[in-house]
């Protein structure tokens, strides 16, 4: 027997199957939102127990720390400064605090030599002057130095090359290997990008993106070092972030900005200017102490403004040994 269905029967069924399809996109757009809640519920939690396991990165200078309260993995951190202001000391004050609290780094220093560093964190961490470091006026095999040296041996990495994906395989190994937990950059203006087409802001531009996206792939902080336009020493005016050389993707691509400033540069007493923080709050940190003779950043409770006298200003020597070496 052969069943006939008229044409209302079948405008039935495609609207009953119509309104089935309508309720399946329904439950699926329903799972899906449950799923992208459940998930972001997630992100919060756990990041939310990293933060209170102690994995923030912190840069053992108390004041700062007070402000931002540490940095976390994928953070692009920039330090700018002008000449003499003192970025590749704050960079280095941070790097001697994070070897005391057992963490690894990574630096890349493409404006000064490998001894050059080293004897600058020798200064920070033995509290001795850097003139009697760089005049040999000190017993380098006595116990305070010896503790220097095993405070570096394993923890430190210092790198001379500036080619930009030379830096990228050597972030990639030395992350995936366990071998640094935080990286250094000083400064992205050196950065060889090995563009042969790109303008000089795009080439920082595109350097800058590259380096915060390592720290997002990796979950490291990620410390870029930049310098400001030429202009700023002759306004004599606190920094702004549109004062940082090419920086328009600089400052997008950046977590946090931070510029040490003093109104002297022979003075003592200094502020972290905080330019840009993408997740907290923005403002000047106040009651930080350059300490001239050991080139260091420290927090005090009464800051100082005195300015250094003549004889106990530190000398600067370079060192032209340029090898690159492991430590």
């Amino acid at each position: 027997m052969t069943y006939k269905t008229n044409e209302n029967e079948i405008n039935e069924l495609n609207r009953k199957i119509d309104t089935l399809r309508n309720e399946m996109d329904e439950l699926i757009e329903l799972r899906e939102s449950a799923m992208i809640e459940k998930s972001i519920v997630e992100v919060w939690r756990s990041e939310t127990e990293r933060m209170r396991s102690g994995e923030i990165i912190r840069t053992g200078i108390k004041n700062i720390d007070k402000f931002l309260y540490g940095f976390r993995g994928g953070d692009q951190i920039v330090i700018g400064g002008q000449t003499s202001m003192g970025k590749t000391a704050l960079a280095l004050s941070i790097i001697a605090e994070l070897l005391k609290q057992d963490k690894k780094v990574l630096l890349f220093s493409l404006e000064m030599n490998l001894f050059q560093n080293i004897n600058r964190l020798a200064s920070i961490i033995t509290k001795t002057e850097l003139w009697r470091l760089q005049y040999c006026k000190e017993d380098l095999h006595s116990s305070k130095f010896d503790a220097f040296n095993s405070l570096i041996e394993n923890s430190l990495i210092i790198k001379n090359e500036s080619r930009l994906n030379i830096m990228k395989t050597i972030i990639e190994h030395t992350v995936s290997s366990g071998s640094a937990d935080v990286i250094f950059v000083d400064h992205i203006g050196l950065v060889d990008d090995q563009s042969t087409h790109r303008k000089t802001v795009d080439k920082v531009g595109h350097t800058s993106r590259t380096l915060k996206n390592l720290a997002m792939k990796y979950n490291v902080p990620m410390f870029v070092l930049a310098q400001f336009n030429r202009g700023i020493d002759k306004e004599k005016r606190p920094p702004i972030l549109s004062d940082l050389r090419d920086s328009g993707n600089i400052e997008q691509d950046a977590d946090i900005v931070l510029f040490p400033y003093r109104k002297n540069r022979e003075e003592t007493a200094t502020e972290i200017i905080v330019a840009k923080n993408r997740n907290g709050k923005t403002g000047v940190i106040t009651g930080i102490e350059f300490q001239h003779k050991y080139t260091h950043f420290v927090s005090c409770e009464a800051p100082t403004n005195e300015v250094l006298p003549e004889n106990m200003k530190p000398k600067q020597r370079h060192f032209q040994d340029k090898d690159d070496v492991d430590f």
